[in-house]
């Protein structure tokens, strides 16, 4: 509901070898994750000034930084998923599939808050120069 002027998606979703009993391989987890970055775009960029191009080149650079530190959440804290189900698993590396899910779904969502703290700590992306064209 809010207007930004550029945004990150992300997902991760994760699967195993379900041994049929309601339990889990804990050794089978596959995560994969995706995401996409949304940027501002400059229409006509050859009806504009070269200064103005220059600045608007930096301040879209800024910008994709700022997303980008939303995928490194990602890409660093997914991993989190299979090493807890591993360590709850134990030496049997046996798990039941519903605290697997739990572990993963609280992992998602500890990414989230990740990029909400990331967020009102920069005031999204402001503090590193993402809301001026000039800076």
């Amino acid at each position: 509901g809010n207007a930004r002027y550029a945004y990150t998606r992300w997902k991760v979703a994760w699967r195993w070898k379900s041994m049929g009993d309601g339990t889990i391989d804990a050794n089978s987890v596959d995560l994969a994750c995706s995401a996409s970055v949304h940027l501002p775009r400059l229409v006509n960029r050859d009806h504009h000034a070269p200064a103005l191009l220059a600045q608007w080149d930096a301040f879209v650079e800024r910008t994709r930084k700022h997303e980008l530190n939303h995928i490194e959440h990602v890409r660093r804290g997914a991993p989190r998923i299979t090493q807890m189900i591993q360590e709850r698993a134990g030496d049997k590396g046996i798990l039941s599939s519903k605290q697997a899910k739990a572990i993963a779904r609280t992992v998602v969502a500890d990414l989230h808050a990740m990029d909400r703290a990331y967020d009102m700590r920069t005031n999204h992306g402001k503090t590193e120069g993402t809301w001026a064209i000039t800076g």
